[in-house]
């Protein structure tokens, strides 16, 4: 439209703007924008290409012709650290092998030569093995089996040599034979009236438990006085239970203490001595009840003989034996001593119960147990009848 090619949108080019949209479809005609395709020309940017032509980069491949560096392989023939190899050749650790040649220790295998001692030493066990092999000939029990079985008169057996031995073991001369004769029933006699037991002759379950823990008790190392002796201390009349309290239950704990253990001597019945009840029945074959029961303390007791100590009481003040045996009816509310009998008795057949000579509802509260479990009419009153079950109870108690 003849104006300036300046390209920037000023008045003038607005008004001829506006007069070629006024003027019709001639102006098309004008296709002056085409015409004005001077940007298109304005190409040079394309042609300035002068980047692609400003490949003297590439052609400034100097740097290819610059392989000097690798000519200036020099680093690579700089490998003069590989030749200064010096450290392999430095190998005079692995040369330092010296040690390895400084096996003069293997050399100085004087001591392999100095073997005539251990040889001296084998030749010196083969003796102590003959010496050792009479055991199973000799009067060792541990060189025999522990019954199993009920032994008596009559039977044979290794088994019978282990209670000749142990016999033999605890101060009766006896020969050992494995037959079971009258010398070995009169042996078993004498040693079931030592531990207050019926005399049988018969070697049965209790009566080898007897037997084990006399033997334990020789191989144990008991104090003789003091706070962990079982001398200082009264032997049970009573079973023993969690609970209770008392010297016999100080007895019982030194002579777990010895049995092997550290429990301490308190008098208290805790779990600690009930556990360690169970560890003593256990290892005799006992049920593990924690209770210091009849059999328990019996076996408590010979092993307290056999570590040579006495297993007796002293003189027990609430032993049934001193106080007259009931001739009347006793009930609530009566007093005397033969009332004491009937307390004593049912204390030392377990009963927690002072004995006090009156008959009070403890009394007859535990009169009443009593009779229940004998099967008895649970009046509380000791009758003859119940007077008759008592006696029997107690004759019947090992202690």
């Amino acid at each position: 439209i003849g104006l300036p090619s300046t390209g920037v949108c000023d008045s003038a080019t607005v008004t001829g703007i506006v007069n070629m949209l006024g003027g019709g479809s001639s102006q098309p005609v004008t296709t002056a924008p085409p015409t004005n395709t001077p940007k298109p020309t304005n190409t040079p940017k394309p042609t300035n290409t002068p980047k692609p032509t400003n490949t003297p980069k590439p052609t400034n491949t100097p740097k290819p012709t610059d392989t000097p560096a690798p000519t200036a392989s020099p680093a690579p023939t700089n490998t003069p650290k590989p030749t200064n190899t010096p450290k392999p050749t430095n190998t005079p650790k692995p040369t330092d092998t010296p040690k390895p040649t400084n096996t003069p220790k293997p050399t100085n295998t004087p001591k392999p030569t100095a073997t005539p001692t251990p040889t001296a030493a084998p030749t010196a066990t083969p003796t102590p093995a003959p010496t050792a092999s009479p055991a199973p000939t000799g009067d060792d029990p541990s060189s025999y089996p522990i019954p199993q079985r009920v032994l008596r008169r009559g039977d044979e057996g290794s088994d019978v040599k282990w209670l000749q031995a142990a016999i033999k073991k605890m101060g009766t001369q006896i020969p050992i034979t494995g037959y079971f004769g009258p010398q070995t029933e009169n042996a078993v006699k004498a040693f079931q009236a030592g531990a207050h037991v019926s005399e049988t002759g018969v070697c049965d379950g209790n009566t080898c438990r007897y037997i084990r823990s006399y033997l334990l008790g020789m191989d144990a190392s008991v104090p003789t006085s003091g706070a962990y002796s079982p001398a200082s201390y009264p032997a049970p009349s009573r079973v023993l239970e969690p609970g209770l309290t008392g010297d016999d239950v100080k007895w019982l704990q030194a002579a777990l203490r010895a049995f092997g253990g550290d429990l301490p001597v308190t008098g208290n019945y805790g779990n600690r001595t009930s556990e360690s009840v169970k560890a003593f029945q256990g290892g005799l074959g006992l049920q593990q009840t924690g209770k210091c029961g009849a059999v328990t303390c019996v076996c408590m007791k010979s092993f307290i003989r056999g570590a040579g100590l006495s297993a007796e009481s002293p003189a027990d003040p609430y032993d049934p034996s001193n106080f007259p045996v009931p001739t009347r009816l006793l009930k609530l509310g009566n007093s005397g001593d033969d009332v004491r009998w009937v307390q004593a008795v049912l204390r030392k057949i377990g009963e927690n119960i002072n004995v006090t000579g009156y008959f009070g509802e403890n009394t007859q509260s535990k009169l009443r147990w009593f009779q229940s479990g004998y099967g008895l009419p649970a009046t509380g009153e000791c009758d003859s009848t119940t007077r008759a079950y008592l006696i029997t109870v107690l004759g019947n108690l090992p202690f």
